[in-house]
């Protein structure tokens, strides 16, 4: 038999399970391959995310920490989800290739 404690335990750890479901964390740094300052940021499922104060157009690589669980990001070169949006979930130097997006992100929506 349950007693309310276990029930309100049980309540409890599905809430946070729920929680932890519904947000995702993307790995960001200022200087290609990893190099600092880098700092994780936090999204829900569909919300729009914009690099704010010295973050913004800073950005030099990127990683989906989520991506394992089935969340895939997209990175807007605009605040607000707007503008050329990049879609790889892992990269270590945005300015190799055409450096298109390297220091040019502002915003991130994950699903």
């Amino acid at each position: 038999m349950f007693n309310l404690k276990s029930l309100t335990v049980f309540a409890a750890l599905a809430v946070l399970s729920v929680t932890a479901q519904d947000r995702n964390a993307i790995y960001a740094c200022k200087n290609p391959w990893w190099d600092g300052p880098c700092r994780t940021f936090y999204g829900g499922r569909n919300e729009c995310v914009n690099f704010s104060g010295s973050w913004n157009d800073a950005i030099s690589s990127i990683r989906n920490s989520g991506g394992g669980n089935g969340w895939h990001c997209q990175w807007w070169e605009h605040a607000n989800c707007k503008g050329l949006v990049y879609q790889n979930q892992d990269d270590a130097n945005l300015h190799d290739g055409n450096g298109r997006f390297a220091d040019r992100l502002s915003s991130f929506r994950c699903r």
